[in-house]
């Protein structure tokens, strides 16, 4: 959890606590690096982060709610670890006896809006809607914290309960991924990996998304 006193800075776009799912350790990870096609074993904390990512400003450049959104964020973590044990006690446990199961509502719930908040926290997303926004109101650079602080509460509408009513990428990316059937695929030999940018989406639009995949651990995948 951010330390009021002392902010987060390092903000990490892929979650350690998700990491640590494709750790042996729970502490260090291995990196293919694509663009040199090297592996490094690396500490989890070293990989996936930008500075203040999740920072937003006023017109003078003055920080709001320092850690806002990054405190948010914390509590999906601890609902991800609360989550994933659940669905591992299913998979190892009652699975056994019963070959199918049910998610309900609530289980549905969750994981579909983690699922889109992964999606929408990716760095190059962050981008595009900042670049979004600077085109709809044509603003120069000298607009470039507000446009920010735009960008990412078009994104991440967390100032206030969420309201089916208002657009915004987190709603919209919602109602269409809760159209979608969830399936959990299981790997025992614990070889599934993930990435940088671990959501896979197949669809022409962000209204016609058809496929969502999204390895969860090492030896669980869930598609959507």
């Amino acid at each position: 959890m951010p330390n009021i006193q002392k902010p987060t800075i390092k903000q990490h776009y892929v979650p350690q606590v998700y990491l640590k799912g494709f750790s042996q350790d729970k502490k260090r990870i291995y990196r293919y690096d694509l663009s040199n096609e090297t592996q490094k074993l690396v500490p989890i904390s070293s990989i996936c982060y930008k500075d203040n990512l999740y920072e937003f400003n006023d017109k003078w450049a003055k920080t709001l709610g320092a850690n806002y959104i990054e405190k948010i964020f914390c509590e999906f973590e601890a609902q991800f670890s609360i989550y994933i044990n659940k669905l591992k006690k299913i998979i190892y446990e009652e699975f056994k006896e019963t070959p199918l199961w049910i998610f309900d509502t609530e289980v549905d719930a969750f994981w579909v809006l983690y699922i889109a908040i992964q999606m929408l926290r990716s760095p190059w997303v962050l981008d595009l809607a900042k670049e979004c926004s600077e085109q709809y109101f044509n603003k120069s650079d000298e607009y470039t914290d507000e446009i920010k602080t735009l960008s990412l509460l078009f994104c991440f509408p967390f100032l206030k309960s969420l309201s089916t009513n208002e657009y915004s990428l987190l709603n919209a990316l919602l109602n269409t991924l809760t159209k979608l059937s969830i399936v959990i695929g299981i790997d025992r030999k614990d070889r599934i990996f993930t990435s940088d940018d671990p959501v896979y989406c197949d669809g022409l639009s962000l209204e016609n998304i058809e496929k969502v995949i999204f390895p969860l651990s090492s030896n669980i995948v869930i598609f959507l």
